[in-house]
């Protein structure tokens, strides 16, 4: 018999109530952690492995330990709903189907391990208010488990501003202290909110806690390279190379370094040994991106174009999940701009229709390219429509405080291109402290402004700023574009 979701819930959380008023009335056990039942002892380390390797943004090694797990204990409940989330290539339906029959196997199992199944359930499916309030009874029951207090963090996160995120992982820090992915978060929370100091220390607690995982030098590497701090960021992505060296992401990041440095065909030399350890068609693709839009750089637009367009034939049939959003439609959305701003005016629209019809059409991402496009032409209505698009979805989760900031560089762009210098340098001027683009922008305001000295002034910090990365992987078109304005060379 199935039932909606919510009953569900309700109706697990009332099953075990007794449980946990129990546990609630008893004296705290610190050192408590979360029993699994498997028929296998080797399946539960599996487990755990997997795990381990999943908090570390290592997902498709996850899985091999989730098939291995698996294929020991069949009806490993738990073990059946992350494989369901973590393995590539599932539709939505096979993900639920997973879902399913790891709640049904856990029948065996413990409470906790119920309360824990049904969390992810919840968590997996989009669900995180309901996954929420189910790890808020699940944690006093394992006090000690480090796994489960993490999973009780991150949803605590879940829709929140970025100083209340910032307060919540320093929480956890303190009363979780060898959560290892707790300091990973507060690091690259502070780093964002301008305390670079504060995030590279937390970043150097995440690798003091966890040394064994090339993630967490990789991480410490990222904020440190984004510091300025190129040749200890270049020691952090050997020492990750030295305990895996099929990692791909140390390779990318040197690629991005070596692109603030202005070398970039070692940046393309690195991307190619990326691509040769790439552990998904997503990873080949992502490199790829990257290779292409580093043409930009040295006013090859029309390169560019013709590469990134490449990519997007070869994405199309996979349109494989990275951050950002799938490839495909990253590169049609970044095509509009280039189009716009290098190429055939012509071409934009039919890039931003087969952006929206490869992914989600109601995006932030979608809204910003659009209405940055067509401002870059001068079609000034549609952009602030777009605009006002893009502020009414971008406002989920931790990128809600940078949605808002990147609203005012929109607005600034739209007001440059109407010759409203007042409103585009009021704009400017709220835009994020970390924005290279709107800097740049009101660099130009300067000079048509006859402010030449304020604009070398920030053109200074954009050629000093790096550039800005997802996932190790993929270079934000925004900061190559300022990047590359800010050169004042010749776009072909």
């Amino acid at each position: 018999m199935k039932c909606a979701p919510y009953t569900l819930v309700v109706a697990v959380i009332l099953s075990h109530a007794p449980a946990v008023l129990a546990q609630s009335a008893a004296p705290p056990t610190a050192g408590k952690r979360l029993e699994l039942t498997s028929t296998s002892e080797q399946a539960k380390v599996e487990f755990r492995t997997a795990w381990w390797h999943a908090q570390h943004a290592f997902a498709t090694r996850a899985v091999i330990h989730l098939e291995r797990a698996l294929l020991l204990d069949p009806q490993f409940g738990l073990a059946r709903i992350f494989y369901g989330n973590l393995k590539t290539g599932l539709s939505a339906a096979q993900r639920q189907e997973e879902y399913s029959q790891g709640l049904a196997a856990l029948v065996r199992a413990t409470p906790a391990e119920q309360l824990l199944g049904l969390s992810w359930r919840e968590r997996f499916s989009g669900r995180q208010p309901i996954a929420r309030t189910v790890i808020e009874l699940l944690q006093p029951m394992v006090p000690g488990d480090l796994d489960v207090g993490l999973d009780y963090y991150t949803l605590k996160n879940f829709g929140k501003s970025r100083d209340e995120i910032i307060a919540n992982w320093r929480e956890a820090t303190t009363r979780y202290p060898a959560i290892s992915v707790a300091w990973r978060g507060l690091g690259y929370s502070l780093f964002a909110a301008g305390d670079h100091a504060g995030g590279i220390a937390a970043m150097r607690e995440h690798v003091r806690t966890e040394r064994n995982h090339p993630n967490s030098h990789e991480s410490l590497a990222e904020v440190l390279g984004n510091d300025g701090q190129f040749e200890e960021a270049i020691q952090e992505d050997q020492r990750a190379l030295a305990l895996d060296s099929s990692f791909n992401g140390p390779y990318a990041h040197m690629a991005d370094m070596r692109i603030v440095q202005g070398d970039l065909p070692q940046a393309r030399a690195l991307w190619q040994q990326a691509t040769a350890h790439a552990m998904s068609t997503g990873d080949t693709l992502a490199f790829a991106f990257s290779t292409g839009l580093s043409y930009l750089l040295e006013g090859a637009a029309k390169t560019a174009i013709v590469q990134l367009s490449d990519v997007a034939r070869r994405a199309e049939p996979t349109r494989p999940a990275v951050a950002g959003g799938a490839i495909a439609q990253l590169s049609h959305q970044v095509l509009a701009g280039m189009e716009a701003l290098y190429g055939d005016a012509a071409a934009v629209s039919g890039h931003l229709a087969r952006a929206a019809q490869l992914g989600d059409s109601n995006t932030a991402n979608q809204h910003a390219y659009a209405a940055f496009a067509f401002a870059a032409m001068r079609r000034l209505e549609e952009a602030r429509q777009s605009a006002e698009r893009f502020s009414k979805v971008a406002n989920n989760g931790s990128a809600f405080a940078t949605n808002v900031l990147f609203r005012h560089t929109l607005d600034g762009f739209i007001a440059m291109q109407s010759n409203d210098a007042a409103m585009a340098t009021r704009e400017f001027g709220q835009a994020g402290r970390n924005d290279v683009l709107a800097k740049e922008l009101l660099a130009e305001v300067h000079v048509k402004a006859g402010q030449p000295a304020e604009a070398k002034a920030l053109r200074e910090e954009v050629r000093r700023a790096p550039t800005m990365i997802y996932a190790g992987a993929i270079e934000n078109f925004w900061a190559i574009l300022a990047r590359q304005r800010a050169k004042e060379a010749k776009v072909s």
